[in-house]
């Protein structure tokens, strides 16, 4: 449900960043320069960037069926090349 609140969300803030008049053109325009975050809980998603290569941050939750844990907190970290072992520029 978080995943289409925040797509909602991003949504919403390219069509204000759009402007009045809203068009296909409009919109393509706002969001070839957007970048969409909330601290702590969505690091920076930069587009149009992010339609190839995922946002570099989140967190590693884990259950046993009884409860979460958390083995890797929350924090932006940096992509990389899994074929090379490069960090890749975001």
């Amino acid at each position: 449900m978080l995943a289409a609140y925040f797509s909602a969300d991003m949504f919403v803030k390219i069509v204000k960043k759009a402007g009045k008049n809203l068009t296909p053109e409009a919109f393509a325009k706002a969001a070839a320069k957007f970048t969409y975050e909330i601290k702590g809980t969505i690091g920076p998603t930069k587009y149009p960037k992010a339609r190839k290569q995922g946002a570099p941050s989140g967190t590693l939750a884990l259950s046993d069926g009884t409860k979460y844990s958390i083995p890797v907190p929350y924090a932006c970290y940096s992509n990389f090349n899994y074929k090379t072992g490069k960090k890749l520029k975001y």
